[in-house]
């Protein structure tokens, strides 16, 4: 089971739950995402349209952890909560701030993917790809931007709380 895709299904239906007339633009782009992240053998045409569906999920998922920050901040600006409340609403900041950072580094990976599945196509590639080939996501692409994702946040986070 490939995570990213699985969970772009997942988000795709929520958000298609919550704006109902982007049925007509997205189409069966939910049932795409979960056919590639279970189907190894997806046709490379269809593997491209749920990548594309998965970058466009993906950064809806991250712009909208960027929204519910403001929130926060203006929140925390007006109230002037003191130490506890400020340590509260830095806590929520960096947790919507890792949610930020995986959901894009996860689009950038999708997206890298899916330019390599696009030229594929373009070449008259027509058989499924295999788990090396062209732009066939692999199982680590999730962890492996996860992983830098948080490190990035973990680093940033770190540092701006230690410039006190």
């Amino acid at each position: 089971m490939l995570v990213e895709y699985y969970l772009a299904s997942r988000l795709g239906r929520v958000w298609l739950r919550l704006h109902p007339g982007l049925k007509v633009r997205i189409g069966d782009g939910p049932d795409l995402c979960l056919t590639a992240a279970k189907d190894r053998q997806i046709q490379p045409a269809q593997l491209w349209r749920a990548q594309e569906f998965a970058v466009r999920i993906w950064w809806r998922a991250g712009m909208a952890a960027v929204m519910l920050t403001l929130p926060v901040i203006g929140l925390s600006a007006a109230v002037r909560p003191g130490p506890v409340g400020t340590d509260v609403g830095v806590g929520i900041i960096l947790g919507l701030g890792c949610l930020a950072a995986v959901a894009m580094l996860q689009m950038l990976v999708i997206r890298l993917r899916a330019d390599q599945t696009r030229r594929y196509l373009l070449r008259g590639g027509s058989k499924p790809l295999d788990a090396y080939e062209g732009g066939y996501p692999t199982r680590f692409d999730f962890w492996a931007a996860a992983a830098v994702a948080l490190i990035m946040v973990a680093i940033l986070g770190y540092a701006g709380l230690r410039s006190r």
